[in-house]
C-alpha cells in the first residue's frame, strides 16, 4: 500500500550521476519533523504507514535514496 505513494514522476527524476539523498534523523528537516509531529498529535490513531505515505508523497523528491523501509524506520523512531 505504501509503495503506491511513489509516483512515476519521482522515479523518472532519479539521475545516476547525482548521489541518492537520504535523511538519517527526522529532526534535521524541520518541515518534515513538523508534519510528522502534527499528524501524530492532531490525527491520533493515524498509523505509521499513513504517516510514511504522506512523507513519501511530500518529501520523496527531496530524499530520493529513501526506500519505504527507511521511511518506516525513520518515522518509528
Amino acid at each position: 500500500m505504501c509503495c503506491q505513494a511513489y509516483s512515476e514522476e519521482v522515479f523518472n527524476q532519479i539521475d545516476e550521476e547525482d548521489p541518492m539523498l537520504c535523511i538519517a534523523d527526522i529532526k534535521s528537516d524541520k518541515s518534515l519533523c513538523d508534519m510528522v509531529e502534527k499528524m501524530m498529535v492532531d490525527e491520533r490513531g493515524t498509523s505509521i504507514y499513513q504517516i510514511v505515505r504522506q512523507c513519501i508523497i511530500r518529501y520523496g523528491k527531496s530524499y530520493l535514496g529513501m526506500k519505504v523501509f527507511d521511511w518506516v524506520e525513520l518515522v518509528s523512531r
